[in-house]
């Protein structure tokens, strides 16, 4: 199963766009329930505002300036 996966990487590249133009169809969003519009405005927005990697990133930011600031402190102590 896993080499299968593994043969369909380069095919699987072009899901999302497919899908994105599927999404940006005018005569499917003029089809389209207004609550199946919201939804799918909702789940594209959230993916590409919260993605993991960025909140990895922004929590290890922070970990580096309370680092920071404790050696600040720490070297500022009598």
């Amino acid at each position: 199963m896993l080499a299968y996966m593994a043969s369909r990487k380069e095919q699987a590249k072009t899901v999302p766009d497919t899908c994105l133009n599927a999404l940006s169809d005018q005569k499917k969003i003029d089809a389209a329930k207004l609550s199946e519009i919201a939804a799918v405005m909702g789940i594209v927005i959230d993916k590409f505002v919260n993605s993991p990697a960025d909140n990895r990133m922004k929590e290890k930011r922070l970990e580096i300036e309370l680092l920071k600031l404790e050696s600040r402190i720490n070297d500022s102590a009598p």
